[in-house]
């Protein structure tokens, strides 16, 4: 199933293979995802779904196939290089202990946007946390915040200076009923301004909520793909994944 033929196609993964000292940890993994879109990953551990966005970040670089964004071959293109395109959240936020949420979300500016002053860059970092409504939270240490308030802050920087992707490891463990809808509110924001989002999440039910089509693997290989309800539908899912992915 393509992406949203109305939509700019955003990532193309294609034919990608990564193999570590004659172990696959993927294989053959081909899928495509449109600006504006929520694109699910979904296997149990050890499918590969960390080794695909490391991937797409530049941590790794595929064995075989290729990586592109917005029509452009990134194989080869440096993490630095990436990084204003690409935008990551992780399931154990990233964020320094010592700094509050708004220097927080500013360490991504100092990185993607050095031209920008000091008091260009807070300002766009507050600008963001209030579009996320996380406007309380702006001038408070994140080691005095919950996890789930951490996870929001990640998730707020990683889409700060709008990138053409994001990134989003597990976002939903630990979260709160409460945080859970704003996460999804957060996520929503993000596809407003034509950002595609990648989402690894155990949580079928939140992601079966906020993506509309996915992609299962399995030990590396593709397994299924479509949208989520087909994805969830499907007897090999069904027999083989359901009681690991839920």
């Amino acid at each position: 199933m393509p992406p949203p033929a109305h939509r700019d196609l955003c990532l193309k993964v294609e034919d990608v293979s990564k193999h570590f000292q004659g172990l696959s940890a993927l294989q053959d993994v081909s899928f495509e995802v449109a600006a504006g879109e929520v694109f699910a990953l979904v296997g149990p551990n050890g499918a590969g779904k960390s080794t695909l966005f490391n991937l797409v970040s530049g941590l790794l670089e595929p064995s075989s196939g290729t990586i592109a964004l917005a029509g452009r071959n990134i194989n080869a293109m440096p993490i630095h290089r990436r990084a204003p395109l690409i935008g990551r959240a992780f399931q154990v936020a990233r964020l320094v202990p010592d700094l509050t949420a708004a220097e927080n979300v500013m360490v991504r500016l100092d990185q993607i946007a050095a031209q920008m002053s000091e008091g260009e860059r807070r300002a766009a970092a507050l600008d963001q946390l209030r579009a996320f409504e996380l406007s309380e939270h702006a001038d408070q240490r994140v080691d005095t915040l919950s996890i789930g308030q951490l996870k929001l802050i990640d998730l707020a920087r990683a889409g700060v200076g709008d990138p053409l992707l994001v990134l989003l490891d597990e976002p939903a463990v630990g979260l709160t009923d409460a945080e859970l809808l704003h996460l999804a509110a957060v996520i929503r924001k993000l596809q407003e301004r034509n950002i595609a989002i990648v989402i690894v999440e155990h949580n079928i039910e939140f992601v079966s909520a906020v993506a509309s089509r996915g992609l299962v693997l399995d030990s590396g290989r593709p397994i299924v793909m479509g949208a989520m309800a087909d994805i969830l539908a499907d007897q090999r899912v069904q027999t083989a994944y359901f009681g690991a992915l839920t």
